[in-house]
């Protein structure tokens, strides 16, 4: 058989960077279980920022021996240059964590079909078990802020990949020096622009952004690569009642984007482990309206 025509056939592993976002890890691992063999974290006890990690924000802190054993999940620690470590520059320790993570694909995963990204860019697992991947995939993913009922307008996400390691094109790529970054972002190796990964005709899951409660938004703004858009939040008088605002208008905190709250959205599908983490002020909807985006949801079939 060809690598294309068998790789509905290889395992499927779970390979993704975490920064402090808890309940995602644990709605991630329980979400992609039903077709995940493997899950590695990829983190670091620095942010991106350089600011050094609280316990809180520790995967090998927030997850039980218990938990771990379940999912089978490792955690694996970047390896940082002092120089790297000590730059004001964050998207330094972002791209250093991507490439060390396609090393770690490559070593642990030769025959597989791995997924990498960040934490809240969820797989629909009805899509993945007879998921062709013939090179590697950008899969498209319904866009949202804070929970289900605040979706980004005109806009469905690309940034992570999904890649099939028994191919020469991802063996080339990781043994280069340093190894290719396994993201489809402007300024990295698989950018679209680039065209190296196609993205997928079908949407394939969820990107659940800013999925999380005030104070672990701010958590985040400070922490991560893009911190240097998050001053006119971070600078407030007060952050979380201006974050609170927002989020009830389902406005994007940023500025960037054209977010609102509708009870459905992009085709209703929804995950369908229940659960799934919101902010607690994110708009919610009456019963019949939550019923009607159930039995949507439930209709969409692969």
């Amino acid at each position: 058989m060809t690598a294309a025509s068998s790789s509905a056939l290889l395992p499927w592993a779970d390979v993704f960077t975490f920064n402090g976002e808890a309940e995602m890890l644990r709605y991630r691992l329980a979400l992609h279980s039903s077709f995940v063999t493997a899950s590695v974290i990829i983190e670091s006890n620095v942010t991106f920022t350089g600011r050094q990690k609280r316990p809180s924000q520790l995967a090998s802190r927030i997850l039980t021996d218990a938990e771990r054993r379940r999912w089978n999940v490792d955690i694996a620690q970047v390896p940082l240059s002092e120089e790297i470590r000590t730059s004001l520059n964050p998207w330094k320790k972002e791209f250093a964590a991507r490439r060390f993570a396609t090393s770690v694909i490559a070593q642990r995963f030769p025959r597989h079909r791995v997924y990498h990204s960040d934490v809240d860019e969820l797989l629909d697992p009805a899509a993945m078990h007879s998921l062709e991947v013939t090179t590697c995939i950008a899969p498209r993913l319904r866009f949202y802020y804070y929970s289900e009922h605040c979706p980004v307008y005109n806009e469905t996400w690309a940034g992570a990949i999904i890649v099939n390691t028994a191919t020469k094109w991802f063996v080339d790529r990781a043994r280069g020096t340093p190894p290719v970054m396994m993201r489809a972002h402007p300024g990295t190796d698989l950018s679209h622009a680039r065209k190296a990964c196609a993205i997928s005709d079908r949407l394939l899951g969820w990107h659940m952004s800013f999925a999380m409660a005030s104070d672990a938004i701010l958590q985040k703004l400070r922490s991560y690569s893009h911190a240097h858009y998050a001053g006119a939040v971070t600078r407030q008088a007060n952050p979380s009642a201006f974050i609170d605002a927002k989020v009830r208008a389902c406005a994007d905190i940023l500025g960037r984007l054209d977010v609102g709250p509708i009870d459905g959205a992009y085709d209703g599908r929804l995950p369908p482990l229940p659960g799934w983490p919101t902010h607690p002020s994110a708009p919610r909807d009456d019963a019949m309206k939550a019923a009607r985006m159930r039995l949507r949801s439930e209709a969409y079939a692969f």
